[in-house]
């Protein structure tokens, strides 16, 4: 018994779970730049339509083997795969991987500080031990992050979708970082004048540079019910409220900022008929217009 307790003092049960945290996050590099890692099929599309625009010494038009699918996601991801793959000089499936393994790793930390400071500010209850002292307090909030992070990092489909060159973990990266920085500090960022709407509506716009405009919508609807329940703290239906216009406008700023950012793929793209046919028609209206319907397939 003395032994164990010896080995606990030495070895203290976050920092065994921080360690933990960081293997799991460093098995994500395990096959990174193998043939047949768990992935989705449009990986390759997108390596191929990067490595021909790269080849073409341009930023944009977009390139491709195939004259349907040149525009089929916004550049950003595009662009991330050239600079990776330094123009084709270093063009490997490891170099295009790596970024998306980063995006997934920061988004990994976000969750395990949420859950810290969930634990420090009290919202997550801890048992009488861990409250004797603002120490031992500190020190089950670190384990209780890296049990968060952890779990993400062990599902499957974290596995399959936060390694492959796809826009999941970008996209994901930079929408829940606006809803991460909320939840950090709710009642500041909900006041905040012009500070807030102005860094959420950035990285809205790099988020839609990802993978659509069409964020815009999930994402001006969560941040109206922030405004909303959380900053007013009235239910979703009490609109006739002091203050809603103010924080309608912001919602609004944000959301056209999103689009604003979007929108410059349309002004330096040489050809923005082909983009508005391919991706605007095509990648987004097409699928609403879907003999099945697009509510359909998607539940």
């Amino acid at each position: 018994m003395k032994n164990l307790d010896t080995l606990k003092s030495r070895l203290p049960a976050h920092r065994v779970w921080i360690a933990l945290a960081v293997a799991v996050a460093l098995g994500y590099l395990f096959g990174l730049a193998g043939d047949h890692i768990p992935r989705n099929g449009d990986e390759l599309v997108y390596a191929n339509i990067a490595r021909l625009t790269a080849a073409s010494g341009h930023w944009l038009p977009l390139q491709s083997a195939w004259d349907f699918m040149r525009n089929t996601k916004p550049p950003l991801l595009f662009w991330q795969a050239i600079v990776a793959g330094g123009w084709g000089e270093h063009w490997t499936l490891l170099n295009l991987r790596l970024p998306s393994l980063a995006y997934t790793w920061g988004i990994a930390l976000m969750v395990g500080l949420l859950a810290w400071k969930m634990v420090c500010n009290g919202a997550i209850p801890v048992s009488p031990t861990s409250e004797s002292n603002a120490s031992q307090r500190d020190s089950h909030a670190q384990k209780i992050g890296a049990i968060a992070a952890i779990v993400y990092l062990s599902f499957f489909s974290t596995y399959r979708y936060g390694r492959p060159f796809l826009t999941s973990s970008p996209e994901t990266f930079w929408l829940f970082g606006v809803f991460f920085a909320l939840a950090w500090s709710p009642a500041r960022r909900l006041a905040s004048r012009w500070k807030f709407p102005l860094l959420a509506g950035l990285a809205l716009g790099v988020g839609c540079l990802y993978k659509s405009f069409v964020m815009v919508v999930p994402v001006g609807f969560a941040l109206a019910l922030c405004y909303q329940v959380v900053g007013a703290q009235r239910a979703p239906w009490q609109l006739a409220r002091p203050g809603i216009v103010a924080d309608a406008t912001k919602i609004t700023v944000i959301c056209l900022l999103g689009l604003a950012l979007f929108s410059l793929w349309f002004a330096i793209d040489p050809q923005p008929g082909e983009v508005w046919r391919e991706f605007v028609v095509g990648e987004n209206a097409g699928k609403m217009n879907n003999a099945q319907g697009y509510w359909h397939i998607a539940l």
